[in-house]
């Protein structure tokens, strides 16, 4: 290769390592009520979802005016039984840099009573060159609790401590709200309420991908995908759920 195409091809990369913010300007909030909105198209006109994320054809999404939190309207969402099932909203151009702290609230409604082994509700993540889309997911685990998991850039999951257990109720309005100190090393924090219950308060952890020998490279330091709803299910039965009154912000 001609030397001075290196050259380039190397000052290229320094260049842009060094402006990476300018190349991922997105926005770091949302709000979302579903109000003003009469069908799932016009979901994706409003600057808060880029796309429908769904995996079997029978999967579905659509405005619900009978069981909203608050307003009117709610977005119900159908998640077929199976094996990796996903219903979900998503945006992948956000923006959520190292030493951020995102705070996540939302309410959830989980219809019906069956077993439903592992629910996943929402998931930040990074794009990165090499890696399974890292980051972290909110789940309903299969005893019907909530949990933290960080299997996507090797770390370990977060549960309740055993004798402080909450379910997750079914048929009723629940908020979650999720606060987290985005860290590469071991120096941030997650927090979990249910209902204004904290659940989780995990201290002095990684909370932020960063690059693994031939695990996870090209990570930048920051979180640019949010996805909301059945961001995937393993269940035996269908998924319904309801979501309203969505708020992703940063706090400091």
């Amino acid at each position: 290769m001609n030397k001075s195409l290196i050259i380039f091809l190397v000052a290229g990369f320094i260049l842009f390592g060094w402006n990476k913010e300018e190349f991922f300007c997105g926005k770091n909030n949302l709000y979302e009520d579903f109000e003003g909105i009469n069908k799932t198209d016009n979901l994706f006109l409003s600057g808060n979802w880029e796309y429908y994320q769904q995996t079997i054809a029978s999967n579905f999404i659509e405005i619900d005016t009978n069981n909203a939190h608050s307003g009117n309207n709610c977005l119900k969402i159908f998640a077929t039984k199976g094996t990796i099932s996903k219903s979900d909203i998503a945006n992948n151009k956000m923006a959520f840099w190292e030493n951020d702290i995102v705070q996540i609230s939302a309410w959830f409604y989980l219809q019906g009573t069956d077993d439903l082994n592992y629910v996943f509700l929402f998931d930040i993540e990074e794009n990165a060159v090499i890696g399974a889309s890292p980051g972290i997911r909110i789940a309903i685990d299969d005893n019907d609790c909530l949990l933290i998991e960080r299997n996507k850039y090797g770390e370990p999951t977060i549960q309740q401590t055993n004798e402080k257990k909450i379910s997750f109720p079914r048929n009723q309005w629940v908020e979650l709200k999720i606060e987290i100190d985005l860290k590469q090393k071991d120096e941030g924090y997650i927090k979990l309420w249910q209902d204004d219950v904290l659940l989780i308060n995990a201290t002095n952890i990684e909370t932020l991908p960063k690059d693994k020998l031939y695990f996870i490279q090209g990570t930048k330091g920051m979180y640019q995908s949010i996805q909301i709803g059945v961001t995937a299910t393993t269940s035996d039965s269908d998924v319904i759920m309801f979501l309203d009154d969505i708020e992703i912000k940063v706090v400091n």
